[in-house]
């Protein structure tokens, strides 16, 4: 089965310095509380949040 790759991941491959910064976060933020354990887990997280972000549009506050 092909895994589904996310429209903002396919948007960080490239970029290679924001790939490192969200890789990261992701170290920093595995295993803390309210944070999965492994740091491949907390970066897909972090993708599909930012990906939800996007899709939600501009926030006009």
């Amino acid at each position: 089965m092909a895994q589904h790759i996310s429209t903002v991941q396919n948007l960080f491959q490239p970029e290679i310095y924001l790939e490192a910064i969200l890789r990261q976060q992701a170290q920093q933020l595995a295993g803390r509380p309210g944070w999965p354990s492994t740091v491949a887990a907390v970066y897909q997280c972090l993708l599909d949040q930012i990906e939800a972000d996007v899709l939600a549009g501009p926030c006009l506050h």
